[in-house]
């Protein structure tokens, strides 16, 4: 009985441990899990960010493009990637206001759109000078727009910088977060292999040593009960209050 309560107070430590180890693997889990949901997000929202952005020079040297044609020749075909320019230029403005609200690159952005309105009130007032006196070289003019857009690309470049290197920390994130799962279940892994041999061990050392006292009190009662022979068993029934001293155990004359 001894050996039968210890083995089942055993069994309900080992119980405990497990319960502990499947809560503790269940709570690393979605903690961690839900970590790296959110890295993961960050890491989405940083790269459609850069496709944003990418939209945004895309259509900056659309309108470029559209204006120095158009100032050239005065060829109305040239205005075509000048419209077009514009509202991609809006589109991408737009996503990255949403994108960037509350970050350190609405800063970045805010900046950007200014000098984005400033070549566009540039390119405005060479369009209209086009429409009313026909096409002509201004090297003035052609140099302050020059100047324009090379500050709007500096910025632009800056912002694409700054993204990716948000996408490359997120994703670093992202992969630290994932090792650490990783190795917090397997270690809660291996202590439950550890726990469970430790209880298989206790457990067959314990039916070994039932065994054993088995077989020793089996034997025990077996030498107790074992007959002796009658003449040794006549001198035991002298020996115990039958001697030659009384009448009973005396032979008859």
């Amino acid at each position: 009985m001894r050996i039968s309560v210890s083995l089942r107070s055993q069994g309900i430590v080992i119980l405990v441990l497990l319960v502990g180890l499947g809560l503790s693997f269940l709570v690393a889990f979605f903690g961690i899990g839900r970590q790296i949901g959110i890295e993961q997000t960050n890491a989405k929202v940083s790269r459609q960010t850069q496709v944003d952005a990418q939209r945004l020079e895309t259509g900056m040297v659309n309108q470029e493009t559209g204006i120095w044609g158009y100032r050239l020749s005065g060829d109305q075909q040239f205005l075509a990637p000048y419209v077009l320019g514009q509202q991609q230029v809006r589109d991408a403005l737009a996503a990255l206001q949403n994108e960037t609200k509350g970050t350190p690159i609405s800063a970045q952005l805010a900046g950007i759109t200014e000098s984005i309105s400033t070549w566009q009130d540039w390119a405005r007032g060479q369009t209209a000078a086009i429409d009313a006196g026909g096409p002509k070289v201004d090297l003035v003019a052609g140099d302050d727009g020059k100047a324009l857009f090379d500050q709007f690309r500096r910025q632009s470049a800056g912002i694409q910088s700054t993204l990716q290197k948000r996408v490359t920390a997120a994703d670093s994130r992202v992969r630290d977060q994932s090792i650490v799962l990783l190795s917090v279940l397997g270690l809660l892994v291996l202590a439950g292999v550890f726990v469970l041999g430790l209880f298989a061990f206790q457990f067959f050392m314990g039916g070994r040593r039932s065994h054993r006292d088995t077989g020793y009190s089996a034997v025990g009662r077996g030498r107790a009960t074992r007959k002796l022979p009658r003449g040794l068993a006549d001198l035991g029934y002298q020996a115990a209050g039958f001697g030659p001293g009384d009448g009973r155990g005396q032979r008859r004359s």
